[in-house]
């Protein structure tokens, strides 16, 4: 079980830092698919939470990778009304 949680926190920290790449470097403009990306990151890195696993702090490090870029779209969302 500590092998695929820690396979979900890695790909949940791949998922983040991909993310976090396509949205501030404005390489796509699918804001929808961005958005659902970001999702199954935050899915992937909760469930590694729950696994029976030692290190958590790659299952933390990839929910912040992946809360960022959502974060940021909640407050465009908010700011332009």
């Amino acid at each position: 079980m500590t092998s695929l949680s820690k396979k979900l926190g890695l790909v949940s920290i791949v998922i983040g830092c991909l993310l976090n790449i396509l949205v501030f470097a404005y390489l796509t403009s699918s804001m929808i698919a961005m958005i659902l990306l970001g999702i199954i990151g935050i899915v992937l890195s909760i469930l590694s939470l729950f696994l029976k696993y030692e290190k958590k702090w790659i299952s933390l490090l990839g929910l912040g990778l992946n809360l960022i870029p959502l974060l940021y779209f909640a407050l465009l969302f908010v700011a332009s009304g």
